[in-house]
């Protein structure tokens, strides 16, 4: 399918569970967008993740960033900062974080 931008489509069929899907129409209507822009914008991080450096604040691709040999981060490509930089404190609360990421993105969130 082409767009009126040239950028060509693919239509696919996705099997949602009901309450799921109502919800997420009630939020992407908040939102003024739609559930294909959401999905669409989900498998591009995906598919190549875009991540944000916590001391300079840059966007990179983790396909782009050197692990760091001493604590096994990725290593921004613009200040260097890692793991190495940070206290406990600040490194157990981003743990904890991108555990709820990397849930969300396996599609193991639970739902209370």
């Amino acid at each position: 399918m082409h767009m009126s931008d040239g950028s060509l489509k693919k239509r696919v069929t996705l099997t949602i569970d009901e309450q799921v899907y109502e919800e997420a129409q009630r939020v992407v209507q908040e939102k003024g967008t739609t559930i294909s822009a959401v999905v669409q914008n989900f498998l591009k991080f995906y598919n190549d993740p875009k991540v944000y450096c916590f001391n300079c604040g840059k966007r990179f691709s983790s396909s782009e960033a050197e692990l760091c040999p001493l604590c096994g981060w990725m290593k921004c490509p613009e200040c260097g900062y890692c793991r190495c930089d940070i206290s406990d404190e600040v490194a157990k609360a981003l743990f904890y974080m991108r555990e709820v990421f990397e849930d969300l993105v396996s599609g193991s969130v639970k739902q209370a």
